[in-house]
């Protein structure tokens, strides 16, 4: 993908500075009237002033994303393959062709700050099944800035506030999420408090101490223990197709965090759950490793599988006072992991 001379990409963290306007911005996809919170409205594909006379912002295309504020309004439209920002002021229309790479038919995110254009394409970045293209244009020089892999953003008193994959961006500030679906972000409270949402479970962060504070979903949360902070559960899951292993060999799980041995679960079968509840390290990585064990009745001995049957060693975010569950399932030798915090603890002083 290449882009004008004028647009900048920019990599990892997009720094720019935003103010949430006053008015709800508009995605006109399927809407038949939306007030901008200003002197204007979008109504039936046409951006109406309310005045006497009623008089209608002239459009060249279809509108992609409406806001407004006082007497002032902002729009995207698409005139064939031209993608314009347009400004009105005073009943006055400014139009400002956006350099891009290729025309795009729908924002999810519009946001306005100082005249400068903030809104999100999905579909358009190169990695665009973990995110979309959050766009900056400036009209007044001409430039337009991007930043990929965004699933969604928003703006807190002049910051930025933006998802990726399985983080939470605010204005530089990285956080962890626990949730690697987590897909969109939900409530701002008091500034600082964050609803990141996924398509299950929905994560709260607070941006200014820069972490999570909680995650809850439709799972009961679970009663944590002072001397641990993560709870791994195995378990051989049957095929969908309602058959069932022959072969029920006892097994069990070594488990090794951050290089060091921490223990083993009970055993039993492997469609039966084997538990185990270790301490690690909060408000960081842990590195986690799982070695699966299964009885030789030949030999009358337990021997560890080749590496091939193991698990992968995975890296997880602890959050800090969390408690963190982890939930390993093998079926027809291919294994997932999925995790999950369910349940606030506190630490031991």
């Amino acid at each position: 993908m290449r882009f004008p001379i004028k647009i900048i990409i920019l990599s990892f963290i997009f720094y720019f500075q935003t103010v949430s306007a006053s008015a709800e911005d508009v995605l006109p996809s399927g809407q038949t009237l939306k007030n901008g919170g200003g002197g204007y409205c979008f109504a039936e594909g046409k951006i109406n002033r309310f005045s006497p006379s009623g008089e209608v912002v002239e459009t060249l295309g279809d509108i992609l994303a409406f806001s407004a504020s006082g007497n002032d309004a902002w729009f995207i439209e698409k005139d064939g393959e031209t993608i314009n920002a347009g400004l009105v002021k005073n009943g006055v229309v400014k139009r400002f062709q956006i350099p891009a790479a290729e025309p795009f038919d729908s924002i999810s995110r519009f946001r306005i700050y100082r005249d400068k254009f903030y809104y999100l394409v999905p579909g358009v970045s190169d990695d665009s099944c973990d995110g979309g293209l959050l766009m900056r244009f400036d009209p007044d020089r001409g430039i337009i800035q991007s930043v990929s892999g965004v699933l969604d953003f928003n703006i807190i008193e002049g910051r930025s506030v933006i998802l990726r994959k399985g983080i939470l961006d605010y204005n530089g500030v990285i956080i962890p999420l626990a949730d690697q679906e987590s897909r969109s972000i939900g409530s701002i409270v008091s500034n600082r408090i964050v609803f990141v949402r996924g398509p299950e479970k929905t994560e709260i962060c607070d941006l200014v101490a820069g972490g999570n504070i909680y995650q809850y979903g439709q799972e009961a949360a679970l009663k944590p223990g002072n001397d641990y902070n993560m709870l791994i559960e195995f378990i051989d899951e049957y095929p969908e197709d309602g058959g069932s292993y022959v072969d029920e060999a006892m097994i069990y799980y070594r488990i090794v965090v951050n290089g060091a041995e921490e223990g083993r679960t009970e055993t039993g079968p492997p469609s039966v759950y084997k538990r185990i509840y270790l301490k690690g390290i909060s408000d960081n990585y842990n590195i986690i490793s799982m070695e699966r064990w299964e009885l030789n009745r030949i030999k009358g001995k337990y021997e560890r599988l080749n590496n091939i049957k193991q698990p992968e060693t995975v890296r997880i975010y602890l959050p800090a006072g969390r408690l963190l569950k982890i939930n390993v399932g093998m079926n027809n030798g291919v294994y997932r992991v999925q995790k999950n915090v369910v349940g606030i603890r506190k630490e031991v002083r």
